[in-house]
């Protein structure tokens, strides 16, 4: 007699399955959780089936999972490889190992290799979801072994050997779960087969409860209601609002959501009432609409809709192929038009294994483009501290190409050869990294894979926070990740003024990022596009298989137009560069400070110094005024003396008023600051001299001199160093 179905589990059924479908199109946040519930019905039902028969055929168990679970996946895997081997712009660099891997049931460990390969975790694919068909079928193939080794042991030792089995092993793949999650390994967690045992255990540990005593409900039948209802709003609600940041603690929820929802469902099933029919004929479709999604996803990004538009397209197709697969897998002889489709899905079939056994096979290509990139990396690290080394050296020489370079282009080639660079980016920076530093000497390039522009607004952050962003910036960030408006505005404040050139992408995961950024550039007149996707077409010569990563033709060809788009630039704005250069190079010399300075200024030096990047130091607990007068001069006669002069003595040294107007006439032209404790007078009336009261300051706080009544103590050192900030800015 055939098993009346429970509607109240057929609604877990499709719940969860359209909570994923929404979570693959991009409109919910958690709908990754549901597969949690999924694998607790599973885990329930398998165990509920073997355990109650006496005995039981593993032929027929495989057989019955061969036609509802291996059949269908088959199908689709060959089915999407046939369609998607048609399309000239399909890139999909890994059918032939992906699809193996779909085909034999390791789809989880292809793609835990696949987060250590940036070319398979980056490049799209059909077979993203494939992963859990492949832990359900590993499952589905062990459970009868274990089932009939675990009846043996309850029937020879104890009938509870079975339950704290599953109890300690779904205990154990939880702890392992959320120590993998701690350190950092999400997708480890995410798809080993042994990190999502929790779920699948902890139905069957409910299936042996329920076998034995039935469902652990309490209440009358309205109450188990509400709860069931409140469960499932429950799972719901996590599906709009988690995200991945908590992921051990949501999805050990979520199973015990799974768990009780399950329950309670289980408790409400009333076999004489008739279920609603639409309900059940929904949910026996929620295996195809897992299977078909994905592979649709795909397709649909291949197409230039907006993204609103795509999340129906996808969702309608879906539902669509999952009435025909599901019409055609289930086919009886009477049935015409089910017997086309199962005939056409056959020949599809066919010929998708014909293009899955014909596909080439690109790892040795990408294996070694990996190790380009991977000494290119290692070649920019080094670069780097060259840069920051000579940066200062570089500012003298850019400052002589303006002053004694006549011709302009010559000037900007110059320029260009001199001038600081800073290059951020991801794997395409690093593919021209060489290239780059080349045309831009003292250039500092800082690619990495699958960086996208929010990691690069960070690192910008940094740079400019230390004072190494310089004032013409390259960023190669368009491949990786969504536009976001508010993100692209976010740079620019970044960057400010600076001359910021943008490499366009080929190949991007927004299809629709060139023309939207082509729209925001146009609020800034300091950031120009280096147009590589249009100078790139009809040149395949340029590209790896992937389209998007450079060969060695396609690395001097991008990196000749960024340099031939920055030279453009700087030649058309050549005087205005060279003013603002040489004018900022004035205001850095006027804000030039040097302190002399006795016991002191050595004593506060540690406050004194913090944030004065632009300060030198003179001190010597022996000043007198003459060896000071001597030092001054020297510097004076040099041209190194700096633009402010700050001088910093106490008692110790000595000096009159009558010393320190010798000292202002010695340092006329320059702005001179007095910080003297034995100074009583707050104005000598120089114009080029201020008094910056030290004296005042000690007689209000006694507290901040020493017991010789010279010294300072440390609180008298730092209110000193906060007086001489407000004087001396």
């Amino acid at each position: 007699m055939k098993r009346k179905r429970d509607p109240y589990i057929e609604l877990i059924r499709l719940v969860c399955c359209l909570l994923v479908l929404l979570y693959h199109v991009g409109i919910l946040k958690g709908g990754y959780l549901p597969v949690a519930v999924f694998f607790v019905l599973s885990g329930y039902f398998t165990l509920f089936s073997l355990w109650r028969k006496k005995d039981f055929s593993l032929k027929d168990h495989y057989l019955k999972r061969l036609r509802s679970i291996y059949l269908p996946l088959a199908a689709v895997s060959l089915c999407s490889v046939a369609l998607i081997s048609l399309i000239p712009s399909a890139s999909w660099i890994n059918l032939k190992k992906e699809t193996l891997s779909v085909l034999l049931g390791y789809n989880n460990f292809w793609q835990l290799s696949a987060d250590q390969d940036y070319f398979v975790r980056h490049n799209s694919s059909p077979f993203m979801h494939m992963w859990y068909i492949a832990i359900l079928l590993q499952y589905e193939l062990l459970m009868p072994l274990l089932v009939k080794g675990l009846k043996k042991l309850a029937k020879n030792y104890s009938r509870l050997i079975p339950l704290g089995f599953f109890f300690v092993m779904a205990l154990l793949s939880y702890i392992v779960f959320v120590i993998h999650l701690s350190k950092g390994q999400t997708m480890l967690a995410y798809y080993s087969s042994f990190d999502r045992l929790f779920s699948y255990f902890a139905g069957c540990l409910v299936a042996l409860i329920h076998i034995k005593a039935g469902p652990l409900v309490f209440g009358k039948r309205s109450v188990r209601e509400i709860l069931y209802s409140v469960y499932l709003l429950l799972l719901f609600v996590l599906s709009i609002f988690a995200g991945n940041e908590k992921m051990a603690l949501t999805m050990g929820l979520v199973t015990l959501l799974g768990v009780r929802v399950l329950e309670n469902g289980r408790s409400l099933f009333d076999p004489k009432k008739k279920a609603d029919p639409i309900l059940l004929y929904l949910a026996s479709l929620s295996y195809e609409i897992y299977l078909v999604q994905y592979p649709l996803i795909f397709l649909f990004d291949l197409t230039r809709l907006p993204v609103w538009l795509k999340a129906i397209f996808v969702i309608v197709t879906t539902l669509i192929a999952a009435v025909l697969l599901k019409r055609a897998l289930m086919v009886k002889r009477k049935d015409v038009f089910g017997m086309i489709l199962a005939s056409l899905i056959a020949l599809c079939s066919v010929f998708g294994f014909y293009r899955f056994l014909a596909a080439k096979d690109y790892s040795k290509e990408m294996k070694e483009l990996e190790d380009k990139l991977s000494e290119n990396a290692k070649l920019i690290e080094e670069k780097n501290k060259e840069y920051e080394q000579s940066l200062k050296q570089k500012e003298a020489e850019i400052d002589a190409i303006f002053e004694s370079v006549g011709d302009e282009k010559e000037a900007v080639k110059q320029l260009l050869e001199k001038m600081p660079v800073v290059g951020i980016g991801d794997s395409i920076l690093i593919d021209v990294a060489d290239a780059m530093y080349e045309r831009f000497p003292s250039g500092y390039f800082d690619g990495k894979i699958s960086r996208d522009l929010y990691a690069g607004n960070e690192i910008m952050e940094n740079m400019k926070a230390e004072g190494t962003l310089s004032d013409l910036v390259i960023l190669s960030l368009s491949v990786n990740g969504d536009y976001v408006e508010k993100r692209n505005a976010y740079m620019m404040e970044i960057l400010e003024d600076r001359e910021v050139f943008w490499i366009d992408a080929v190949g991007a995961d927004d299809p629709e990022f060139n023309e939207r950024f082509e729209v925001f550039a146009q609020n800034y007149p300091n950031l120009h596009i280096v147009r590589w996707n249009e100078y790139s077409q009809g040149h395949p010569e340029y590209f790896y298989y992937d389209g998007i990563h450079v060969m060695e033709d396609g690395v001097d060809a991008l990196a000749d137009l960024i340099y031939d788009t920055v030279y453009n630039v700087y030649l058309d704005k050549y005087e205005q560069i060279k003013a603002d250069a040489l004018n900022r190079k004035k205001e850095l010399e006027d804000s030039k400070i040097v302190f002399y300075g006795n016991d002191l200024l050595i004593n506060a030096y540690s406050y004194i110094a913090q944030g004065r990047d632009n300060a030198v130091y003179h001190n010597d607990e022996n000043f007198d005024f003459d060896s000071l007068c001597a030092m001054i001069n020297e510097s004076k006669e040099n041209g190194t003396l700096e633009k402010r002069v700050v001088l910093v003595f106490d008692r110790n040294a000595g000096f009159k008023e009558s010393d320190y107007r010798k000292l202002a006439k010695l340092c006329e032209g320059h702005e001179v600051y007095i910080c003297d404790a034995g100074l009583t007078n707050k104005d000598l009336g120089i114009d080029n001299v201020t008094v910056v009261d030290l004296y005042g300051l000690l007689k209000e706080h006694e507290e901040y001199l020493m017991a010789d009544k010279i010294h300072l103590s440390p609180d008298g050192s730092k209110a000193m160093a906060d007086l001489l900030f407000k004087v001396v800015k």
